[in-house]
C-alpha cells in the first residue's frame, strides 16, 4: 500500500503582532510563525500571506487604525459584513 500525502487545500493568511519595540528582535516573530505553521499543518491550511505588524499596540487599537491588519480586514469587504461565502476562521496565539 502507497501512503499519500494531504495536501494543503485551504488558503489562509497568518497574522503576527507584538506591542513594543523593545519585543523586537527578541523571540515573537520565530515563535508566532512557527505556531501558525504547525496549526497550519494540522488543519490542511496554506500560508498564502503572512502580514506583520511589528511593535503595534493592540490595547490602544493601533493594529486596527494604524496597522496592516486594519488593512487587510478592509480589503476583504465580505468579513466587515459577516457574509464571507467561504469557510474562514482564526487561530489566536495566547500569551500568559
Amino acid at each position: 500500500m502507497v501512503s499519500q500525502t494531504i495536501q494543503p487545500t485551504i488558503p489562509a493568511t497568518v497574522y503576527v503582532r507584538w506591542s513594543s519595540e523593545a519585543q523586537t528582535g527578541r523571540d515573537s516573530l520565530r515563535r508566532q510563525l512557527e505556531a501558525a505553521q504547525r496549526y497550519a499543518d494540522e488543519h490542511r491550511l496554506l500560508i498564502v500571506e503572512t502580514i506583520i505588524d511589528e511593535a503595534v499596540s493592540a490595547f490602544s487599537g493601533h493594529h486596527l487604525t494604524k496597522g496592516r491588519l486594519g488593512q487587510f480586514i478592509r480589503r476583504v469587504p465580505a468579513w466587515r459584513s459577516g457574509q464571507a461565502g467561504h469557510a474562514s476562521g482564526h487561530h489566536v496565539e495566547a500569551n500568559s
